[in-house]
């Protein structure tokens, strides 16, 4: 098959430097590294996949997180406690 590209110049210096080390023409030199590059796409799937592993965030027993009003002063400093530990900022108009 005969088509153009049009290359990036660091990719073709590094084009002519392969041509030059090898003595192979610039058909051979594309194809072989196209064909290296198409080949190992299926090997990405291979992989194992990515995980998250779950860790405890140290949310003590008697907090709510579920409960925004803030209705004591106590969940409030619990609260801050818990933002405090991650560096998280709030501010709760009063």
């Amino acid at each position: 098959m005969r088509t153009t590209l049009t290359l990036d110049r660091d990719v073709a210096a590094k084009l002519r430097d392969e041509m030059a080390r090898t003595g192979a023409s610039m058909k051979d030199v594309v194809n072989a590294f196209l064909r290296r590059g198409l080949e190992s796409l299926g090997e990405a799937d291979l992989a194992a996949p990515f995980a998250v592993k779950a860790r405890p965030m140290g949310i003590r027993e008697d907090f709510d997180i579920d409960d925004i009003s803030f209705s004591t002063p106590t969940r409030h400093r619990c609260f801050e406690k818990l933002l405090s530990k991650y560096e998280i900022g709030l501010l709760i108009a009063a």
